[in-house]
């Protein structure tokens, strides 16, 4: 059901923060779609449940509903939610379900899981998230880097990540959460649905491995290898290993979840958030609109204060631009800014 209702006077970011609210999976739709008009104006509140909507499937979305608004005919999934799930379901059964349990047995064989040190003191905040961004110098210089390994912007600050967290904490064995987003068949590119995986994020103390280069191309091959096999669920790796990761790694590179639109179409997106973190931490590796690369940490206030994930993200920023220097050795790459 779409509700529409007429407002009395003009709706502000407020008014549409308070719209966000927790669903009831057993009782609620999975989904809110509520149109408001005030005076000549018309807006829609969007709000899906992760259970049935990702980022890909925002921008699915917002482009039929722009579709729909400029007359142009809307097609029908020939594909969609209901059947890959199936299919899914298949490949339990399969040989290569097996497969991929062995090879995250052996990922994550005699690992325990990992965490940033909580900060000693708490800021004192309503906000139960925290967030901040840090702009990366260097892309230039970056991208040079990866496209001379032959390796994605992806695997280079996944090596980044683990790297600062191995020196930051002085753990040899790094484990963290990361995602895919689970559309690996060519029919599923424009349907709506919850297809992101969870899959894990290791790095192994080795000593072999001196430079930067080669962590990169070794990070750049495990993405590879644990990305074919995402159908395996994250839930079954920690019953069988114990492992629960409390920080979420993402790199979000050409992906849009919100209304592209030009600027003499009339319409504008009024972005809404959730107020608590998913993990304690989240790490955002992105290109902002400029085209330079940016960390955002996103974090629990109940377990870290601002001043430590500021410190934080300048040694992952400040990383990431001195690890992309050919011929770098792991110990000589600088954290600190000059």
């Amino acid at each position: 059901m779409v509700s529409v209702t007429t407002l009395d006077s003009e709706p502000d970011t407020a008014f549409f923060q308070e719209r966000v609210r927790p669903f009831n999976p057993f009782e609620d739709d999975l989904y809110r779609l509520e149109i408001y008009r005030w005076e000549e104006e018309v807006y829609l509140f969007k709000d899906f449940h992760h259970l049935v909507d990702d980022g890909l499937s925002e921008g699915v979305f917002f482009e039929d509903v722009m579709k729909a608004f400029t007359g142009e005919t809307l097609v029908d999934e020939s594909y969609t939610a209901y059947d890959f799930a199936l299919y899914e379901q298949e490949l339990r059964n399969s040989d290569r379900y097996e497969e991929a349990e062995r090879y995250f047995d052996g990922l994550l064989e005699g690992l325990e899981s990992f965490k940033y040190p909580y900060s000693h003191v708490l800021d004192e905040a309503d906000e139960k998230k925290g967030s901040l961004t840090v702009e990366i110098s260097a892309t230039d210089q970056i991208n040079r880097f990866c496209q001379q390994l032959g390796i994605t912007a992806n695997a280079y600050f996944q090596t980044v990540a683990t790297q600062v967290m191995h020196r930051l904490t002085r753990e040899d064995n790094v484990v963290m959460a990361t995602i895919s987003n689970g559309r690996a068949l060519s029919q599923m590119q424009h349907i709506i649905g919850m297809f992101v995986k969870t899959l894990p994020l290791v790095y192994k103390h080795a000593d072999e491995i001196k430079t930067c280069e080669e962590a990169a191309k070794q990070m750049h091959k495990q993405n590879a290898e644990t990305i074919s096999r995402d159908f395996y669920p994250f839930t079954e790796m920690t019953q069988r290993h114990g492992i629960y990761p409390e920080i979420l790694y993402a790199y979000q590179g050409g992906v849009t979840d919100s209304v592209n639109t030009d600027e003499d179409s009339g319409i504008e997106s009024i972005p809404v958030t959730l107020d608590t973190a998913k993990m304690p931490i989240e790490l955002t590796f992105a290109p902002n609109e400029q085209g330079h690369y940016v960390v955002l940490i996103t974090w629990d206030t109940a377990c870290y204060n601002h001043h430590d994930m500021e410190v934080l993200a300048k040694a992952m920023a400040t990383y990431a631009a001195n690890a992309s220097r050919n011929g770098m050795m792991l110990a000589d790459i600088e954290m600190l800014p000059p």
